[in-house]
C-alpha cells in the first residue's frame, strides 16, 4: 500500500506537470501521448506485475508505453483501453500493444511505442498524419500495423488495477 500511495503521487505530479487545463481534447491526446513518448526509454524494467509501475520507472516497451498512455487519458476523462495483440508471423512471434480511445463518438488508435521508435515524435507534435497517432481503428492505414482480428481489449481503471471484467468490456466494446 505504500508503494502504491508513492507510484499514485508520481503519476499525479506527471500529469499535472502536463498542463493540460485549456487544452483542446486533440491537444491533450497529443500532449499525452508525447509526454509517455519523451519519458519512457525503450528498455526493459523490472519485472512488476503492474504495468504502470513499470511504466514509472521512466523504462519499458509497448505494453509500459501503452499502460502509462492510458492511464494518463483515463484520468484527463477519455474514455480508452489498452489492446493487446496476439502474436502472428506478420511481427515474428511479439505482441503488440496500442491504446484505443473514444473521440468524438469514434474509436481512434495510438501506439506510443511506434512514435518513438519509428522516429515519428516531431510529426506528431507538428500536426502531420501519422499512422500511430489517432487513426480510426477501421482505417485500413491503422489495420495495416495492427491486427484486429487478434487482439484482446483489456480496461486499464486509474486504480492501476487491470480489469477483465466482461460487463465493462461489453459496455465500452465496439
Amino acid at each position: 500500500e505504500e508503494q502504491f500511495s508513492k507510484d499514485k503521487i508520481k503519476i499525479n505530479n506527471a500529469y499535472d506537470s502536463m498542463e493540460l487545463e485549456g487544452k483542446s481534447e486533440i491537444e491533450q491526446i497529443k500532449t499525452i501521448s508525447l509526454y509517455v513518448v519523451n519519458n519512457l526509454n525503450d528498455d526493459e524494467p523490472e519485472p512488476y506485475f503492474d504495468h504502470l509501475r513499470a511504466g514509472l520507472t521512466g523504462l519499458g516497451n509497448n505494453y509500459h508505453y501503452s499502460f502509462l498512455t492510458a492511464a494518463f487519458l483515463q484520468k484527463a476523462g477519455f474514455t480508452a483501453f489498452v489492446v493487446n495483440e496476439d502474436p502472428n508471423p506478420r511481427n515474428e512471434g511479439f505482441k503488440n500493444s496500442w491504446v484505443e480511445i473514444l473521440y468524438e463518438g469514434e474509436w481512434y488508435g495510438i501506439n506510443p511505442y511506434k512514435i518513438e521508435t519509428l522516429n515519428l515524435v516531431d510529426k506528431v507534435k507538428n500536426g502531420e498524419n501519422v499512422e500511430y497517432f489517432m487513426k480510426s481503428v477501421d482505417s485500413d492505414e491503422f489495420a495495416n500495423n495492427h491486427d484486429a482480428s487478434s487482439k484482446v481489449d483489456e480496461f486499464i481503471e486509474y486504480s492501476f488495477e487491470i480489469t477483465f471484467n466482461q460487463e465493462i468490456m461489453e459496455k465500452y466494446s465496439h
